[in-house]
């Protein structure tokens, strides 16, 4: 499994790119909302001076949306293979989609940041370990030096 040379593998970290791409905007933005106040005691810029919260919380949902997007997509960059897993990455999509628009919806602001920030790193998790469950199973057998030898050949 070559990410770095040819063509099709090319196509592998594109799309495992640009979801890490989509995912750490969002990452980060709930974490500096959630210690907005520290960053202004500090003395460095702060989202709130820029936005309003629930602007805020808006542009958040928008980059998870996306972030959802292509995971439903990631078959097309080829990395999912079975459909078993591409369902679960389907299901772990609208789950994280649900869960996380409720929790910006709320009124209980510093819960509902931590809810949402859980949920997003979670997801990421999810997301990881089926990708790496799908290869691991239509992947060759396991060389002597073990995944990682699979990897730097």
């Amino acid at each position: 499994m070559d990410l770095g040379r040819g063509w099709l593998p090319g196509y592998r970290i594109l799309g495992l790119a640009i979801f890490f791409f989509l995912w750490q905007v969002p990452h980060f933005w709930l974490f500096a909302l959630d210690h907005a106040d520290d960053y202004e005691k500090a003395g460095l810029p702060s989202l709130k001076r820029l936005f309003s919260a629930d602007r805020v919380r808006d542009i958040i949902s928008i980059w998870i949306l996306a972030m959802a997007c292509v995971c439903f997509c990631m078959p097309l960059f080829f990395l999912v293979r079975l459909l078993s897993v591409h369902l679960l990455l389907i299901t772990a999509s609208f789950w994280l989609l649900h869960g996380t628009c409720l929790a910006l919806k709320s009124k209980r602001h510093e819960i509902s940041l931590k809810v949402a920030f859980r949920r997003l790193n979670l997801y990421a998790l999810s997301v990881l370990l089926l990708l790496s469950v799908d290869t691991l199973v239509n992947s060759e057998t396991v060389p002597v030096g073990g995944i990682l030898a699979m990897v730097w050949r």
